[in-house]
């Protein structure tokens, strides 16, 4: 059996040194090369586990012999009476575990392996790996070993260097502008920082005519507001030496979360600006208001302040509402509401309560457009995280946006990005920036925009 695997391994070999032997191989031959790598490891394995066999069953035929002879001669019984004099235990040592700088099992077993190695080694090397597998087997073999540690930089921690997956950087994510993107668009006028806007605030009037008797006439009144531009910007200062070391690049990086940041301000001035001509919709004065007052929260308590926005909508610029814009988690609690039965109020494709319902969006990417994330009374439902969640006396309540989209007003310039290399060139530093304009306003029809506030409004999930 030994010499078949020997014979095996042998063609094994002579097959690889014809292909080694060719200047350049054809892709089947290099394939076929790798093929008979594989198949000549595993005849090693096998020519040793023969071996090891081979030698075990002998040693295991010497020492019953042993037995036998000895049990013949009443040793056996001798030997197992106590005896001043010491026991003699015999065990295999790995020829490895002896202090012999020539010998080593990495060279034995590339010496297997090794096309061109002297018979003689090949055979004293078998010999030692034999052996050494042996004393594996020994229960009693006197093996010398020595714990290596990737905890422990001394005993081999050094080899495992630390590896940092940079194809897998994980950038900051931000809010976006969902309701920025909503609104309605304007470009904002090439120079000046203060603009006005025409409004009409009373009408003519028409009435049925009696005969020989004046016709009805009102005078139309007039007025405008004001509306404030303002810049918005920001910069980040770096060094060059990180700028051209650096991967993913420090600049990349730095001026997509600048793009991040000026989107979220400007979604944070048209929901929250407190400034006077550039209010946001939470903080302008006179738009539609509804209140939904709650202990403890439930769809009942919420459901009449949502109808009573979409109302005020409707009335107030003669148009059904196309945007209601909550909070995450004000869309989560919603969701999560159920009826007597224990169904969803809020159901998916095909809701049980037609008045409600979820599609699975949810909220889009941050350089995306506003996706719904569902509808409610057949209104698109946007959801915002930039909407504060701290109104209410508990600074614990969130609002809700019912409006018409496009009569709010968002004029803003196109954001630019800069680099500069001689703002800090003494510092050997690179300065990023980014800066636009912006000017909103809500006050052109106020009707068009209804807020939904009260205590039912801090109830979470």
């Amino acid at each position: 059996m030994s010499l078949a695997l020997f014979e095996a391994r042998q063609r094994i070999v002579e097959e690889m040194k014809v292909l080694a032997e060719k200047s350049e191989l054809t892709e089947a031959e290099d394939k076929r090369f790798e093929e008979l790598e594989v198949e000549l490891r595993r005849a090693d394995k096998d020519i040793d586990r023969h071996e090891l066999v081979a030698k075990a069953s002998q040693r295991k035929a010497l020492v019953v012999a042993d037995i036998a002879a000895s049990d013949e001669q009443g040793d056996l019984r001798a030997a197992a009476r106590p005896s001043s004099a010491a026991a003699v235990q015999t065990r295999t040592v790995s020829p490895y575990a002896l202090d012999n700088p020539s010998v080593s099992w990495f060279r034995d077993r590339a010496t297997l392996v090794d096309s061109e190695a002297v018979n003689s080694d090949v055979d004293e090397a078998r010999s030692r790996l034999v052996a050494h597998y042996e004393s594996a087997q020994d229960e009693g073999a006197a093996r010398t070993m020595r714990a290596y540690s990737v905890g422990t930089t001394t005993e081999g921690g050094y080899l495992a260097a630390p590896g940092y997956l940079q194809n897998a950087f994980a950038d900051l994510l931000a809010a976006g502008r969902p309701t920025a993107d909503l609104v309605g668009k304007m470009a904002l006028p090439s120079t000046g920082v203060t603009f006005y806007i025409p409004t009409q605030d009373g009408g003519t009037a028409v009435g049925v005519a009696t005969e020989n008797s004046a016709l009805t006439e009102t005078t139309a009144t007039f007025s405008q507001i004001q509306v404030d531009a303002a810049r918005v910007g920001g910069i980040a200062t770096m060094p060059n030496w990180l700028v051209e070391r650096s991967f993913p690049g420090a600049d990349q990086i730095t001026l997509r979360d600048l793009a991040k940041q000026y989107a979220v301000k400007i979604d944070d001035i048209v929901l929250n600006s407190t400034t006077t001509n550039r209010k946001g919709l939470l903080q302008q004065t006179g738009l539609g208001a509804s209140t939904a007052t709650a202990t403890t929260a439930t769809i009942a308590t919420l459901w009449p302040a949502i109808l009573n926005a979409v109302s005020d909508v409707a009335t107030g610029v003669y148009a059904y509402p196309d945007a209601i814009i909550m909070h995450p988690r004000r869309w989560a609690w919603l969701a999560g509401q159920l009826d007597t039965a224990n169904r969803p109020v809020i159901g998916s494709l095909n809701p049980q309560n037609a008045v409600a319902s979820y599609n699975g969006i949810g909220v889009p990417g941050q350089f995306s457009g506003p996706a719904s994330a569902g509808n409610l009374l057949g209104i698109p439902v946007y959801l915002d995280a930039t909407i504060p969640i701290t109104f209410g006396a508990g600074t614990d309540e969130d609002r809700i946006i019912v409006m018409k989209r496009d009569e709010p007003l968002l004029m803003e310039s196109m954001p630019r990005f800069d680099v500069s290399l001689d703002a800090e060139f003494a510092k050997d530093q690179l300065v990023a920036r980014v800066r636009g304009d912006v000017a909103f306003t809500c006050a052109r029809r106020k009707g068009a925009v209804s807020i939904i506030s009260g205590t039912a409004l801090n109830d979470t999930v």
